[in-house]
């Protein structure tokens, strides 16, 4: 009941977020993730900007060759649901179309991907159920459980923590999304929103990894007060994306800016 993709020597996945103009940053990203040829790409959300949208351009332009191939695996952010709540992401992008393409499992290489679907458009309005009992997270607890594959990563949009004031709690938070996914099977969730990189290690070391810094404007370094037992590693002042490397035995993962700088670096 997975989508597969049967390549074992994809080994290499970047991750960005929050990616979707055409801009000198944006390209500074794609230029440094090219020059790490990795073998697929993950994208946190906010996939594209624009009114109306217009994936072909704002994607297109950096990443197209991932898209044809089918190696670029993307989530839903606030500004993907604007407008049209996601017609034009649906009609751009070819996924496991089981939930209509908002929410998504697949297996690509060692790493089984679960795909979610943040649901919050930007004015705080939820779209798409996003509670813990809702029939969303019950599909991603399932498809977790149910999964005999190692590596096991989550992704949406909304991070359920931030050090970030304006994104740590409201309606336009990931508060709902504070599910049990190391219980249900997790190693990483993966997130975008911020426009920043946050590495977030919960009391029960579950990494919370937030890559907002694909090209659109970083965030103002205001912070507010993670819950008892959570630590932290964030900046602002950066654009890049995370490269991790997946062997049978670990993730190694690096955030790299775009001179190709290693500012964060974990292993899983």
């Amino acid at each position: 009941h997975f989508s597969i993709i049967v390549n074992n020597n994809i080994q290499r996945f970047a991750v960005i977020g929050d990616h979707g103009l055409v801009h000198a940053n944006t390209a500074a990203v794609a230029a440094m993730i090219n020059a790490k040829s990795p073998d697929a790409i993950i994208s946190t959300g906010d996939v594209d900007y624009s009114t109306p949208h217009d994936y072909a351009l704002n994607v297109g332009t950096y990443y197209l060759q991932w898209v044809l191939d089918r190696k670029f695996f993307p989530v839903l952010g606030n500004h993907d649901l604007d407008v049209d709540d996601g017609f034009a992401y649906t009609d751009y992008f070819t996924l496991p179309n089981d939930n209509n393409e908002l929410f998504y499992s697949y297996v690509v290489g060692k790493v089984h991907l679960v795909a979610v679907c943040s649901g919050i458009n930007t004015a705080g309005t939820v779209l798409v159920p996003n509670t813990v009992t809702s029939p969303q997270a019950i599909w991603a607890r399932d498809h977790l459980l149910q999964s005999s594959y190692k590596w096991k990563f989550v992704v949406w949009h909304h991070p359920p923590y931030s050090r970030y004031a304006p994104y740590a709690s409201g309606p336009t938070s990931g508060v709902n999304l504070r599910w049990p996914v190391k219980a249900w099977g997790a190693q990483l969730g993966l997130f975008g929103h911020v426009h920043a990189y946050e590495r977030i290690v919960g009391p029960d070391n579950f990494y919370y990894v937030t890559v907002g810094t694909g090209g659109q404007a970083l965030v103002s370094p205001t912070s507010t007060t993670l819950p008892s037992g959570f630590s932290q590693v964030s900046q602002q002042s950066s654009y890049g994306a995370l490269i991790l490397d997946v062997s049978s035995s670990s993730v190694e993962a690096t955030f790299y800016n775009t001179a190709g700088i290693a500012l964060d670096s974990f292993t899983l």
